[in-house]
């Protein structure tokens, strides 16, 4: 049973409470299977880092040698999108080390990648990208998101299909 302060964590405040958030956010607290994947300060460390490199470095192996098409998408934080403190702001700086790392390494091994933090930081300039309360995209993030990946899925599964504007 989680306590009070697992359950706040896991939802947000109570006072904006949203079913379909807490169940998100929930999911999120109780599967930490994902989590050695995830951009944030605890995987910033050499160990993580390094791990992470030699699972993408397989999965790109893996995906050429069966001839199948593979595009990394590199999805932000909220928190390193939506405004904030000094604090958040400069904690965000191991998060876009770690951003860089991963899409020099693309770039070595030639899988396309699509980086989702300008993508989503334009829009959020321009009005809110997110759920209220939540860390998923509402309508706006999400049309901004497809018009960046579709053109690059595209181009990696069918010759010959648009390519993204450059």
């Amino acid at each position: 049973m989680l306590s009070a302060g697992a359950w706040k964590t896991a939802t947000g405040s109570f006072a904006s409470w949203r079913p379909d958030c807490a169940a998100s956010r929930l999911l999120t607290l109780l599967d930490q299977r994902t989590t050695h994947l995830q951009f944030s300060l605890v995987n910033t460390n050499r160990e993580c880092r390094n791990l992470t490199e030699e699972s993408l470095r397989n999965l790109a192996a893996a995906c050429r040698e069966a001839g199948l098409p593979l595009v990394w998408v590199i999805v932000p934080r909220t928190l390193e999108i939506r405004p904030g403190r000094f604090l958040k702001r400069s904690l965000n700086g191991a998060t876009d080390r770690l951003r860089r790392h991963f899409m020099a390494l693309a770039d070595e091994l030639s899988v396309p990648v699509i980086g989702l933090k300008p993508v989503l930081a334009e829009v959020q300039a321009r009005e809110e990208a997110y759920l209220p309360g939540d860390a998923h995209w509402n309508e706006a993030g999400h049309r901004a998101v497809s018009a960046a990946v579709l053109p690059v899925l595209g181009a990696a599964i069918f010759p010959g299909f648009p390519r993204p504007q450059e």
